[in-house]
Order: structure tokens, then C-alpha cells, then sequence
């Protein structure tokens, strides 16, 4: 298993999805980011039409993490699940890889219609980990929450915070007053890093603050720290077409 340090500021994935958005309106394309654009449509075509989406993460210079692909596709095809692999060297998918911040390869995630991650894990040998029940599963209540919210149309912020963690304090009152802003678009869903683990791993989330978006079919598209305005983290979220 080998770990692997990524790492993107909110301000670079805006950007990203910006150029992309402006490129789209002007007829235009650039193909660094177009790529990674069209992944992520494609995961959300897939969790539209399949029971779910298997994300495949592995690193070509780390030769046998891409060993098992073949088995982790056939047990997608098999649930009738999508199926994409994504090397996180790739710097065309490099905003793909850290949205789920992605630290060891393989890493396998299995994401469910409007309820985000519902399953992760990694290893050396992930099929065996799949079959064993050796994953991370995303709580009942939250994944409850996040599915409601998609029912509804809105996105979810999941907000890392911890009473210890003085950015956190400082930026609740912001977050709320983005979700009071966003005219319902956007739902934010708090959790406590001390008394919920299995979520701070289930999105690999090292240390508070940490927020991350997920889009109206549960879809990790946003993954940042400090949140400078209310305002802008919207302007942000409307530039991607998540609100």
C-alpha cells in the first residue's frame, strides 16, 4: 500500500470548474480540465441509472495497486453498479483525487444515489476486504440526512468542526449564514470530529476545519478548509453548478 500526498485549495478546484463552465459557454474546450469534468458527469449519470458508483483510485508508480481493478469491476457490473478508475497521477484528474482526498492507493469507494460515500476501503487487497465486511460505512443517520436533502434538491456541507478547534467557531456562524442565503440549495450537516470517527474517515478528513460539498446526487464536488465569506462559497457553488 503506498500513500500518496494530495492536496488542492478551494480557490484551484473553483477555478477549475469555472474555466470549464466559461469554456463550455464559448464553444470552447480545455483539455486538462475537460477531462476531469467529464468523470465526474459520467459518476452522476451512473448514480442516476445504477444502483451505485465504484471509484477505483490506484497510481501507476505504484505498479500493483491497479492488481485488483479487474475483480472490483466485476462485482460492480455484478450489483450493477458504474465503474471508473482514476490514477491519482494524473494531473488532468488531479482535482478528482483530492475532493475525496485520497492518501493510499488502491483505495476503493463506492458511492450510493443521493447518499455520498457509503462505503470505502483500501489495502493491498481491497477484494478481500469487500467480501471480509472490512470497510468504512457511512452512518445510517447521516447517510438518512443526505438523502433527504437530495430529495429535495439541495446540496450538502458537512461541516468538521470541534469546540477545541477555534477556526471552526469562527467560521459556524458564516456556513450558517450560507445555508440561510442559499434560499434552501444548500443544507449544512455539522459532525463533531471527537465523537464521530467512522464519518471522519469515511471522507478522510485529518483534522478540523474541513468542509465538503456534496451536489444534489450525493456527489463530492467541493472539498475545502477556511471558508473566507458566505458569499463567495456560494458564488463558488453556483460557478460549478452544485446550487
Amino acid at each position: 500500500m503506498k500513500k500518496i500526498s494530495i492536496f488542492i485549495a478551494m480557490a484551484a478546484i473553483a477555478v477549475s470548474c469555472a474555466a470549464v463552465s466559461r469554456a463550455a459557454g464559448q464553444g470552447k474546450t480545455d483539455p486538462r480540465k475537460s477531462r476531469a469534468a467529464a468523470l465526474m458527469a459520467d459518476i452522476k449519470k451512473d448514480l442516476a441509472k445504477k444502483s451505485g458508483v465504484y471509484l477505483y483510485f490506484y497510481a501507476d508508480s505504484y505498479g500493483t495497486s491497479i492488481n485488483e481493478s479487474a475483480r472490483i469491476e466485476k462485482i460492480a457490473k455484478g450489483e450493477k453498479a458504474g465503474f471508473h478508475l482514476i490514477n491519482v497521477e494524473d494531473g488532468e484528474l488531479e482535482a478528482v483525487s483530492s475532493i475525496y482526498n485520497i492518501e493510499f492507493v488502491p483505495t476503493v469507494l463506492r458511492l450510493g444515489r443521493g447518499a455520498g460515500v457509503v462505503e470505502e476501503f483500501e489495502g493491498p487487497k481491497p477484494v478481500a476486504a469487500l467480501t471480509a465486511g472490512r470497510k468504512r460505512k457511512n452512518p445510517p443517520a447521516l447517510a438518512k440526512q443526505i438523502s433527504e436533502n437530495s430529495k429535495k434538491g439541495s446540496a450538502t456541507l458537512l461541516e468538521f468542526y470541534a469546540e477545541w478547534c477555534s477556526p471552526c467557531m469562527k467560521m459556524m456562524p458564516l456556513l450558517k449564514e450560507a445555508e440561510e442565503k442559499s434560499g434552501g440549495r444548500l443544507k449544512v450537516v455539522r459532525i463533531h470530529v471527537d465523537k464521530d470517527g467512522d464519518t471522519l474517515r469515511m471522507y478522510n478528513v485529518d483534522s478540523p476545519p474541513a468542509n465538503i460539498v456534496l451536489d444534489a446526487d450525493g456527489v463530492p464536488r467541493l472539498r475545502t478548509g477556511a471558508i473566507p465569506s458566505p458569499q463567495l462559497l456560494l458564488d463558488v457553488l453556483k460557478d460549478m453548478g452544485v446550487i
